[in-house]
């Protein structure tokens, strides 16, 4: 049920559906006779389209998130520091059927640097590797994102020792399914920055410490440029990830 929740929050109050639906309710003002409340409402509709769409505010949204937990600091996890901890790097989505692949699933580019350092990370360090991600929307055939990842560490000729789990759809599932079949206390945990602090507290909720290895940073830490304060796709889409995560910060303090 919370996962079926979680998903038609983010579909009701975030864009484009709560764009959607505060156009459709200010058609239906002007349509009532109430032209006033009708266009304000459609003119803050596209106010707030705007905004999110703005390169600054994108990042004000974002940094927050990323700058949660610093970078990990590698020179401090020698090989033979806290042995049996192991890494664990978190999906981050998949293309099904991708033709690259021989239409199996692919891993998304998102999800791919998260793998990266991951798994450079275990290597480095002489630590186990675990992928935690499944299949969010199953269907006949489609793959789930732990087995693309161990597609992609096979092709790339990775030699350290991995453990895949292949259950979890969300990130609180993540944290469940690491708990259940690790049996450790401790991880070192990677995923993207801006996704950490949701990460942390669903691992620290299922009761597992987390040393949090951040990656794929979305915020430039240089000066903005004039084209980053005109309206994009691609602000608009980081927007959309901030604010993703800080309605699951929410759900998640509420489900515990």
């Amino acid at each position: 049920m919370f996962f079926f929740l979680s998903k038609l929050a983010s579909l009701l109050l975030l864009p484009p559906g709560i764009f959607i639906i505060l156009l459709g309710l200010a058609f239906l003002l002007l349509w009532r006779g109430r032209r006033r409340l009708g266009l304000g409402l459609g003119l803050g509709c596209l106010a707030l389209l705007v905004v999110l769409s703005l390169g600054p505010v994108a990042d004000a949204l974002l940094l927050p998130l990323e700058n949660a937990y610093p970078a990990l600091d590698q020179a401090s996890l020698a090989p033979g520091l806290e042995e049996g901890v192991p890494v664990v790097v978190l999906g981050g989505g998949s293309v099904d059927r991708s033709p690259e692949e021989g239409f199996h699933a692919s891993l998304d580019p998102e999800a791919q640097k998260r793998l990266v350092y991951g798994a450079g990370l275990a290597s480095r360090t002489g630590r186990s590797l675990v992928f935690s991600g499944g299949v969010v929307y199953p269907g006949k055939g489609v793959e789930s994102e732990a087995e693309a990842a161990r597609r992609f560490l096979a092709r790339e000729g990775y030699k350290g020792r991995v453990e895949l789990e292949d259950l979890s759809r969300t990130t609180w599932e993540n944290a469940a399914g690491a708990a259940r079949r690790l049996g450790v206390r401790r991880v070192i945990l990677v995923t993207s920055a801006y996704h950490m602090p949701r990460s942390v507290l669903a691992f620290r909720r299922a009761g597992i410490a987390c040393l949090p290895a951040p990656t794929d940073y979305k915020v430039d830490r240089t000066p903005a440029s004039l084209a980053w304060w005109l309206p994009s796709m691609e602000a608009l889409r980081l927007s959309w990830k901030a604010l993703h995560e800080y309605l699951g910060f929410l759900g998640y303090l509420v489900k515990a």
